[in-house]
């Protein structure tokens, strides 16, 4: 599928259907410059990134499978960031509770796994941000925390 996204934003259809009917990205990043916010713009010019994604994908599975058979990461330095804190609107909340979803006890899963990861090395930190999947990074105060967590960490790296 990815490939086939990837022909289509080579051939310009991708972006003509983003001009047609709206954002398929949200490109509105929130306090951050324009620069980085034309850069989603690549997603649909370019096909490489889809074709990228796409192998990403493929390789998902086993990653996590991978993953899943090793328990102790030693002194890895691992940060991880997470907005499983978040505050859900009742209206949202009611939505999906009537479609079988409980986001709140999906929340409490979530910190629960993101803790167990963060047990698994001796040099990890977890930040909670306030916001949503993308909100972590795109608002300005949690890409500012992001940064400063990178930094900082670069900083403890022997090289």
């Amino acid at each position: 599928m990815y490939d086939f996204q990837g022909v289509l934003a080579d051939l310009g259809i991708m972006m003509l259907y983003d001009k047609l009917t709206g954002p398929i990205l949200h490109r509105e990043m929130e306090g951050l410059p324009d620069e980085i916010n034309n850069r989603t713009k690549d997603f649909l010019n370019f096909g490489k990134y889809l074709r990228a994604m796409g192998k990403e994908i493929e390789q998902y599975h086993d990653t996590l499978e991978r993953a899943g058979k090793k328990n102790n990461f030693g002194s890895l330095p691992i940060r991880i960031f997470t907005d499983a804190i978040g505050e859900i609107p009742e209206e949202v909340y009611k939505e999906y509770l009537e479609r079988g979803i409980d986001l709140r006890k999906t929340q409490i899963e979530s910190m629960k796994m993101q803790e167990e990861l963060v047990s698994l090395s001796s040099n990890s930190k977890i930040a909670k941000l306030k916001g949503n999947h993308i909100s972590i990074f795109t608002k300005k105060e949690n890409a500012d925390i992001i940064c400063k967590e990178i930094i900082e960490l670069l900083g403890e790296l022997e090289y």
